[in-house]
């Protein structure tokens, strides 16, 4: 069984070296069983890896890790029985993906090409002790994925192809791969997009959370560097742009921003406007500014489409939206929209796919409906949705995220019920139903005696005349306990929900 499906490897074997890959695929695999550990014939057995590659992949992370001095956040034990990884919690995989990235020959001649102005193909391989032929097969291989995302390399090693395109992938590419560790660009193009940062936060009066504030420092940075390399947004005019609630100052402001930053060329007036554009729809994409929509017939798209998914929503589940959520939800949905036309949004799946074992089990209705949802968008839409709107993966990440933070769960799921009957007493009973309260996404009612509603029956002694299903625990509950009750309440809402006269005659 592999970690990743076909497409994700495809897009693993894009940045990372093979070796790495299954570094990476043993990793999250260690870190997501249940006491991060496995024997070498599970992690054979899970990768359809051979002897020989499974003990040379354990063996070669663990020494990754010691001498790349991650040690201290995270090792690898290995004994006859157990492979063990133990982490402290001050860091995770992200730091393997910075350290196999700028191990990558692939990574290195993206970096080299989008850095550099004049890229020497001679001068690379020999710098990393490659042979030409090497060099070209590489060229090769980033060449038939870069055109999936919108540009290409032409015989001379340049960039070319939509300029907004090319942007906001190296953009993803170094926000998802550096983060904060350590920031990619010279120190010329670091101080002049530093400038330009602090320029617009100071024109626009932007209140930004440390997370936006490293966005739009990457941004700015590709920004510069861009234009530093004399690429610039002339090949974009027809793209969609919005405007701000205050545009007649917001468009002059970044307009200035752009104007008096050293760093920039001289543009013309209407590459100026362009960039403008460009950098108005980041800030709404990400959250930074309020827009109002235009009358244009993109817009209406947008609005359109909103306006279907949330019918969509309401039909499914049976309910009605109040207008405070209604207004939200319209909102939220024109930003996720608009970033899916405007940006074609790019899935790095090198970012180690993540388990979504926790969400599928306690949110499994809304991947259901998000499901249905794509589908219906397909058939319905298809002009609007099939063409403009690429990354599907995405997509649905943005909806399921969304609809678990506006939607009620108490609104579209039958409860649970629960009776807790501890040996301890009233005031055990009292915290043991605190802790499952703290627990919003099973929807769980308690009782504390045992009612035909009864689904679960906990407690630490074995009663004689339950019929419910029931779970002897420990005093106090230990994790296994947990894990064991979350199951229990995922498999009733699989197999469904409701006592049926769980008293029997006592």
């Amino acid at each position: 069984m592999k970690l990743f499906n076909e497409e994700e490897s495809e897009q693993m074997d894009f940045i990372f070296n093979k070796d790495d890959i299954r570094k990476l695929e043993l990793f999250s695999y260690l870190e997501n069983t249940y006491d991060q550990s496995a024997t070498q014939i599970e992690i054979q057995n899970k990768f359809e890896w051979s002897k020989f590659i499974t003990v040379t992949t354990i063996n070669s992370l663990a020494e990754d890790l010691v001498n790349e001095g991650l040690d201290s956040y995270y090792l690898i034990n290995i004994n006859d029985k157990k492979i063990t990884l133990q982490k402290n919690g001050l860091d995770s995989i992200d730091h393997l993906l910075l350290l196999y990235a700028e191990n990558s020959t692939q990574f290195q001649m993206l970096n080299a090409m989008f850095m550099q102005t004049d890229f020497n193909l001679e001068f690379f391989t020999d710098s990393l002790f490659l042979s030409e032929a090497t060099g070209y097969r590489t060229k090769r291989a980033l060449d038939d994925m870069l055109q999936k995302v919108g540009f290409h390399l032409t015989q001379d090693f340049q960039l070319a192809g939509s300029e907004e395109n090319i942007r906001m992938f190296f953009y993803k590419l170094y926000l998802d791969i550096y983060k904060n560790y350590s920031f990619p660009f010279n120190e010329e193009v670091n101080r002049y997009s530093n400038l330009f940062v602090n320029q617009l936060i100071d024109s626009l009066n932007l209140e930004l959370t440390q997370m936006q504030l490293l966005k739009l420092k990457y941004f700015s940075a590709v920004l510069i560097q861009s234009l530093t390399s004399e690429r610039t947004n002339t090949n974009i005019e027809d793209v969609p742009y919005v405007t701000t609630a205050n545009s007649k100052n917001t468009f002059p402001m970044i307009f200035a921003c752009l104007q008096e930053n050293p760093g920039i060329k001289e543009l013309t007036e209407d590459q100026l406007t362009i960039e403008t554009r460009f950098i108005l729809n980041f800030l709404y994409i990400e959250g930074m500014i309020d827009v109002t929509f235009n009358t244009s017939p993109f817009f209406s798209q947008i609005e359109s489409l909103n306006t279907f998914v949330i019918k969509d929503l309401q039909k499914y589940f049976d309910i009605t939206l109040n207008e405070k959520n209604y207004i939200s939800l319209f909102d939220e949905l024109s930003r996720i929209h608009f970033a899916s036309y405007y940006s074609t949004p790019i899935e790095f799946s090198w970012q180690v796919a993540l388990d979504n074992t926790i969400l599928k089990e306690n949110y499994g209705f809304f991947y259901l409906f998000v499901d249905q949802l794509i589908s219906n968008l397909k058939t319905s839409n298809p002009d609007i949705f099939g063409i403009k709107i690429k990354n599907i993966s995405h997509l649905k990440s943005e909806y399921l995220f969304l609809f678990i933070r506006y939607i009620d769960l108490s609104t579209v799921l039958k409860p649970v019920h629960v009776t807790i009957d501890f040996s301890k007493g009233n005031n055990y009973n009292d915290l043991i139903h605190k802790n499952l309260d703290s627990l919003p996404f099973f929807n769980i009612e308690v009782s504390y005696s045992l009612t035909a509603k009864t689904d679960i029956y906990l407690s630490d002694f074995l009663m004689a005349g339950v019929s419910s299903r029931y779970l002897i625990w420990n005093s106090p509950p230990l994790a296994s306990d947990w894990e064991i009750f979350a199951n229990m309440i995922v498999d009733i809402r699989t197999n469904g929900v409701g006592g049926t006269n769980n008293v029997k005659n006592l």
